[in-house]
């Protein structure tokens, strides 16, 4: 099992087909068998539709949802 991390702030990231998607701005997409997630962090400003969000969550024990954040001294 694995974690999936996802940095992109203009990803999009559901599933299909029982696999875990992540499409970029591109149009590029990476798909991961679900099988071997365990879990989901997003950093940054990610896409993730409530339809999404309910169906990631019950294929995944974990969803991480992080921001990045940088103050100037």
């Amino acid at each position: 099992m694995s974690l999936l991390f996802v940095n992109e702030n203009s990803a999009t990231i559901g599933i299909e087909s029982n696999r875990c998607v992540v499409q970029y701005a591109d149009g590029m997409k990476k798909m991961v068998p679900i099988e071997t997630v365990e879990g989901i962090t997003i950093m940054g400003y990610a896409k993730l539709t409530t339809e999404k969000v309910q169906r990631t969550v019950r294929a995944f024990a974990s969803v991480c949802f992080g921001t990045r954040q940088y103050t100037s001294l």
